[in-house]
């Protein structure tokens, strides 16, 4: 419908608006619910977005992509992550071996501090798909604050190599690299980071800091 169409160019207020006319009509459709839901996530209103998960599974509790959803954004949230691990493992029990809940579910762990459980679920999703870029990200954020500061640097690099553009990846190898001592190769990844997003104030910020470590 029309709302979908708005998702899909990015107007996240016009398709909010249309679901909003779809549920005064239907109440008791789940997909109004969840795809609202997804119109808000996608707008930074992680808390309207996480009720909206709540209604589509309980109108529909077989509804996967809604507990991983909400799953995620109770983790963005930051709070009751428990809730959020219930909500990740109904998912799991609905769609076992989905890429998509094992990275969601990696990520709350992550949130939690977990680095050993995020680091195995992330793990298994790759085991699934070696390429998925936002498990090799936060496995690296994992393996980093683990202090195995090589195979992160490793999931860094891949990341930038299948997304170059991806700003975070290189001031996140960056910081990698300076935990680990190498400093002229951090210093490279912050020009890189740089380069892709100059207004990243925070990879800035760090290789002033590293130059200053020299």
């Amino acid at each position: 419908g029309r709302a979908g169409i708005y998702v899909r160019l990015g107007d996240m207020d016009g398709a909010i608006t249309d679901y909003n006319a779809a549920i005064k009509l239907q109440p008791a459709d789940p997909a109004l619910y969840y795809n609202r839901g997804f119109a808000l996530f996608n707008k930074g209103e992680y808390e309207k977005a996480l009720q909206d998960y709540r209604r589509a599974v309980r109108l529909n509790p077989g509804l996967a992509p809604a507990f991983n959803n909400a799953c995620l954004a109770q983790a963005v949230i930051g709070k009751e992550l428990d809730k959020a691990l219930v909500d990740c493992d109904k998912a799991a029990k609905l769609v076992p071996n989905n890429i998509e809940v094992l990275d969601t579910k990696g990520f709350v762990y992550l949130k939690m501090g977990d680095f050993a459980k995020a680091r195995a679920e992330y793990d298994n999703a790759l085991k699934l798909d070696p390429n998925h870029v936002m498990s090799l990200y936060n496995r690296g954020l994992a393996l980093r604050d683990k202090g195995d500061y090589d195979r992160a640097i490793s999931d860094f690099t891949k990341v930038g190599q299948l997304d170059p553009k991806n700003a975070m990846a290189f001031n996140n190898r960056a910081l990698t690299l300076r935990s680990k001592g190498s400093l002229d190769q951090a210093l490279a990844s912050f020009a890189q980071a740089t380069q892709l997003d100059p207004s990243m104030a925070t990879a800035f910020n760090n290789r002033g800091v590293t130059y200053g470590l020299k």
